[in-house]
């Protein structure tokens, strides 16, 4: 080392920087920059891995030496002296404050020779202003608010409630100095690389500088974004924003920005590039630099206000392509020969000037994005199982903060739960405070949404000043998911406590979960319509409710409460979560009374209690309850089983009393008044004046609301009403498809259950009928017609698509009316009546023969079913392509007692049958000529079947050999393989295989081409505005364009229409674009991200050829779906050894 040092001091004079650190007033000082970027430079050459912190030991001695010399200037040391004391603290504090946002960074990506030095002039101006410290840590402190000054383009909502308009203190850091106007540039990696396109800047044309808003004479210093590339952060959708941006902190005093900011991921590819390339690729690569510098200059602006606040980037994207592609002319044409000859010859190969370099930098962005995303989404779902250690592993390698901490808080929640199942409840209740703590630190580095924007900025992440530039921010749907977690996490902590009797840890919970609610609701999320809701007061309201009842539970001695018990409690559950919470942790203690009486309160409360909010489901409780209810019957004698069942039917009854007006249909009668089917609805009356009272003594009161005042557009204000009782009725129904599941299963019913059977079909069938109806009178709705705007076809598509999802439930609705009707006729067996459908009498035998579990019956049965069901076809039109409701209902009837059928067979070993009822599901599916194509569901058959026969398959083989196994699964797959191939080939997997029709490509590029520019560009081509051209008609938007032209923005298609081209031609050529986009939108925003043909709407061929060829990738991939089934169930089944077997023979055949 003191080689070294020696060597050094013949090369740089350590006087010069000890004089300006021992004699200056902490004023940047270019021949001290200039004596540091060289000693640091040799010292780095020389094979030094810590050049910084050699330096300062270096200054060190040769300041001793000075002093003890009596060199006049060091005669009084102190200033030096503390400066350079602090040095290596002050890099270790900095280190530490940005674990969080830059803990991807070694130090030597940071601690380079002119971030030195910005950090000795912070000290030493610091020292001079405050005094230098005998404790270092608050001096330290304050200059760590110095040093850090830059966040880039980061929106802050101003509200009256926030006490700060800034970002938060770990946002803010410090950019690492490339280039100084007075010191040059800083010995780096980038060094040559920035020198070489600042020159090839400062020789181009000073018009297209200025153009660009890129002052060369006023550009002081261009800096390192050193954080780490977020492709999921929403700021990526500005335009150019990955290449860099005029730094809005560093202005002088006439308005100008003066620091340019370039993002340290750019810079590394083009090191990427440069390295893998000679001279002259160098020089293209200097050159792409150069461009994407002047682009992210004209984006920004060199002052505040350059752009006015309405102009959206849609405008300005255009501007800023051409100034690029004007710039790359000119550069050209700026080079001598052969150079310049060169260059346009790779400007025709690439069809862009230095195309293949933009390529290259395309082609390394894509692969570094999509590197980001895969572990990412790697990280979350290692996270997500508890797999907490993999998770960091993993997440260790992404480079942005918001991965690495989120994968941390979503393992450590995990992890709670796991932790609770396995009984270690002691570390469980450590975990919410460690993933609150990582919570705030998220916000505070910028990794997490900043809490505050969701309320100021409505959930939307604002790209620009102009109103319509703002995408929805996915990080606020991230950081409410958290929160949900963190208040559930806790709550169920509480409960578990709680039913336990331990009083004291649930104070501290609560304490807790008080504290976290306060600190949450200050943001006032829930009031942001479109975001998840998390009111942090109402979770700690419904925790503290449900520990205080379950404490009082406890205390009673565990024994079965009853209802009067429970009657007092509710009296203070008013929310979904608290009834969910209290529910589950009962069911789970096998308390059945107390959840029966706590469902039925629940659902007297429905109106002011929604039976749905989140996970928390009254739906799927009720569920459980009646599950729980009746399995193990095998287990009990006779009296115990007779229990049960009346314990059943009181279930029903209850629901009937408690259900009040969702019982029936009236909130749907409400929105279309019908008074004659009013005044014949069974279930409109039955129970209006009437409370229901329990053996035990409760009283229920029940009563039909008043009905909703009538509207322009009922739909839309009534459809949470409307959904509300569907879901319902929806889930009712399937509660009885249960319970005759299990009351057929009896070889002798008795009265009472037959009674309660016979009263349950009437009342699915007599809804049956006012569902069609109402589904076909919604979707005959009239939704006002849309202009050609974007506003408002979106709006219209909005509007048509909430009448698709009203018509949807009701059809869903209807098919498990209609399957309950199915399955009580089943359990009543020959007393009953045929519902109708030929089909559906030969089922109902079926049905009945698989739940007695004889395959003998079963076999006969199958024969005269599938002749009758051959008749039927299984394919339907959706709703937004002309299909019908009644003919949706047949189908997806059709279907769901398949799905039953092929559910079971294999289960009772009836292979063949099995294969035979698919290959009757793939005729059925032959399209009617005529009506085009459909949807199929094929899928999802083929999947259930193969699955449920693998699961049986696997289970009984447990003596067999891994191998034995394998082969064995092999002569299985390979019938339902060629079967599944055969139907796949009948249809599309997405609408891009339309463009495999090489003809129709042709004409699809040769449209965009010709007039495409006028079309697509930002403002047409986002998600709402394609899908409401869709759905609208592309013929009609044609129309609408020809009809009202736009004398300042002419569009010269409309031009064209009638004349170059028809207007059924443009029409068919549009609904073959727009479904392409609209189906792959995430790839069309990576488009717009990262290739630069994408600001011409003429050129979106491009992406249209890249999303051929992901339709054949996706193709190929859809064929090996039953090979990767059977490796699924080998790794469900726990047969590792036969599940890598099976994954070494689909690679060698692959």
């Amino acid at each position: 080392m003191e080689d070294l040092l020696t060597a050094l001091d013949g090369c740089v004079s350590a006087e010069k920087i000890l004089g300006y650190l021992n004699l200056s007033d902490g004023r940047p000082d270019s021949r001290c920059h200039a004596s540091l970027n060289q000693a640091y430079a040799f010292l780095a050459n020389h094979g030094d891995k810590q050049p910084w912190l050699t330096l300062a030991q270096w200054l060190e001695e040769r300041l001793d030496e000075f002093k003890a010399a009596g060199a006049t200037a060091f005669k009084n040391d102190r200033q030096a002296r503390k400066t350079l004391e602090l040095l290596a603290p002050f890099l270790e504090a900095y280190r530490a404050f940005h674990s969080d946002l830059l803990g991807h960074l070694d130090d030597a990506d940071m601690f380079l020779p002119f971030f030195l030095a910005r950090a000795l002039e912070t000290l030493l101006k610091l020292g001079l202003e405050k005094g230098f410290p005998r404790q270092p840590e608050p001096f330290l402190k304050l200059a760590l608010e110095r040093i850090n000054d830059f966040t880039g383009y980061r929106p802050v909502a101003i509200l009256e409630t926030r006490p700060s308009g800034k970002p938060y203190p770990h946002e803010w850091f410090c950019c690492v100095p490339l280039y100084h106007r007075a010191s040059g540039f800083a010995w780096g990696p980038y060094e040559s690389l920035v020198r070489q396109a600042l020159e090839i800047l400062r020789s181009s044309d000073p018009s297209l500088l200025h153009e660009a808003r890129l002052e060369l004479e006023y550009l002081d210093e261009i800096a390192l974004d050193v954080r780490g590339y977020d492709h999921s952060h929403p700021a990526n959708l500005r335009p150019n924003f990955f290449f860099g941006e005029w730094d809005p902190h560093c202005i002088d005093n006439q308005g100008r920005f003066r620091r340019l900011v370039l993002r340290k991921s750019l810079l590394d590819i083009f090191l990427q590039m440069q390295e893998e390339g000679d001279a002259e690729q160098a020089f293209e690569t200097a050159a792409v630099l150069a461009g994407a510098i002047l682009m992210a200059s004209a984006v920004t602006g060199i002052l505040p206000g350059t752009h006015e606040a309405s102009a959206s980037l849609g405008t300005l994207v255009p501007r800023v392509a051409r100034m690029r592609d004007t710039f790359y002319e000119s550069l050209i044409a700026l080079q001598e020969e052969p150079r310049r000859t060169r260059l346009r010859e790779g400007k025709k190969q690439a069809r862009q000037a230095f195309g293949q370099a933009r390529q290259s930098l395309n082609t390394l962005l894509g692969r570094k994005r999509a590197a980001h995303v895969q572990r990412r989404f790697l990280a979350l779902l290692l996270a997500n199982m508890g797999h907490l250690d993999s998770a960091r592993a993993e997440a260790r390698k992404i480079e942005a903060a918001s991965g690495r901490i989120l994968a941390e808080i979503l393992g450590i929640l995990r992890l709670s739960h796991v932790e609770i199942e396995r009984g270690l409840g002691a570390q469980a209740v450590e975990r919410p405070g460690q993933a609150f703590q990582l919570v705030q630190r998220g916000i505070e580095c910028g990794a997490l949404a900043d809490p505050w924007n969701i309320l100021g900025f409505q959930g939307l992440f604002p790209l620009s000043p102009a109103r319509e530039d703002s995408a929805r921010d996915s990080r606020v749907d991230e950081l409410l998911l958290i929160m949900e977690q963190i208040f559930l996490l806790i709550s169920r902590l509480m409960s578990l406590a709680a039913a336990d009797g331990d009083e004291a840890l649930v104070a501290k919970l609560e304490e807790g979960l008080e504290a976290k609610a306060k600190w949450w609701d200050r943001f006032a999320s829930w009031e942001v319509d479109g975001v998840r809701h998390v009111h942090g007061d109402e979770n700690f309201y419904s925790a503290q409710i449900m520990a205080r009842a379950l404490l009082k539970w406890y205390h009673r001695g565990e024994t079965l409460a009853d209802l009067a018990f429970w009657k007092e409690q509710v009296a203070s559950i008013h929310t979904t979560q608290a009834y969910s919470t209290v529910v589950d942790l009962l069911l789970r203690k096998g308390d059945q009374v107390a959840t029966q009486g706590l469902l039925m309160s629940w659902l007297n409360q429905g109106m002011q209690t929604p039976l749905e909010n989140g996970r928390h489901s009254f739906h799927a409780l009720a569920a459980r309850w009646l599950l729980i209810t009746v399995v193990h019957r095998e287990r009990m004698n006779a009296s115990q089983v007779e229990g049960r069942h009346a314990a059943v039917r009181l279930f029903f009854d209850q629901l009937e009393a408690n259900a009040e007006e969702i019982w029936g249909l009236s909130t749907l009668y409400d929105v279309f008044p019908d008074p004659a089917a009013k005044e014949d609805d069974p279930f409109h009356s039955a129970y209006e004046s009437m409370s229901f009272q329990e053996t035990q003594g409760d009283r229920h009161e029940g009563g039909i609301s008043d009905p909703r005042p009538d509207s322009s557009f009922h739909l839309e204000e009534q459809a949470e009403d409307l959904l509300s009782n569907l879901r319902f009725l929806h889930s009712l129904a399937r509660l009885w498809q249960i319970t005759a599941y299990y009351l057929g299963m009896r070889s002798e019913a008795n009265s009472k259950d037959l009674q309660a059977l016979q009263r349950w079909k009437e009342l699915a069938s007599s809804r049956l009928k006012a569902l069609r109806n109402f589904a076909i009178r919604w979707h005959n709705y009239p939704i006002p017609q849309p202009g050609n705007d974007a506003d408002s076809l979106m709006e219209y598509q909005r509007r048509a698509q909430l009448r698709e999802e009203l018509v949807h439930w009701l059809v869903i609705t209807e098919v498990e009316q209609a399957r309950a009707v199915i399955a009580i006729q089943c359990a009543l067996g020959e007393a009953n009546q045929p519902p109708g459908e030929p089909w559906q009498e030969a089922f109902i035998v079926l049905e009945r023969a698989i739940v007695a579990g004889d395959p003998a019956p079963v076999r006969l049965a199958l024969a005269p079913f599938t002749k009758l069901l051959s008749k039927e076809k299984l394919l339907y039109l959706p709703l937004s392509r002309g299909g019908t409701p009644g003919r949706i209902f047949q189908v997806r009837l059709i279907q769901k007692c398949l799905n039953f059928l092929l559910l079971n067979l294999p289960r009772l070993g009836l292979v063949q049958e099995t294969f035979a009822l698919l290959t009757l599901a793939v005729k059925m599916e032959d399209p009617a000529p005529g009506k085009g194509q459909g949807v199929s569901e094929f899928n999802l058959h083929f999947q259930l079947a193969f699955s449920a026969l693998l699961e049986s398959v696997t289970e009984i083989a447990d003596d067999i050999d891994d191998s034995d196994l394998v082969e064995l699964l092999s002569q299985l797959l390979e019938p339902f393989e060629k079967l599944w191939i055969t139907q796949s080939l009948t249809g599309k997997l997405s609408s891009c295989e339309a463009l495999l029709d090489t003809n129709l490509f042709d004409r699809v590029r040769d449209f965009i081409e010709t007039y495409g520019q006028d079309i697509f560009h930002p403002r047409f081509m986002t998600l709402g505005n394609l899908l409401g051209v869709m759905r609208h008609g592309t013929d009609k938007y044609l129309r609408a364009l020809e009809e009202n032209p736009d004398p300042l923005h002419p569009v010269k298609l409309a031009q064209a229409l009638g004349d170059r081209i028809t207007r059924e031609e443009a029409a068919r050529l549009l609904s073959v674009i727009l479904p392409c986009v609209a189906e792959n939108f995430d790839e069309f925003k990576d488009f717009n991200s990262s290739s630069t043909l994408s600001n011409y709407g003429n050129k979106l061929h491009v992406l249209l050829s890249f999303l051929r060829v992901k339709a054949v990738f996706e193709r190929r991939a859809w064929m090996l779906v039953p090979a990767l089934s059977v490796h699924e169930a080998l790794v469900k089944a726990k047969r590792p050894k036969a599940a890598k077997l099976w994954q070494k023979q689909l690679a060698d055949a692959t």
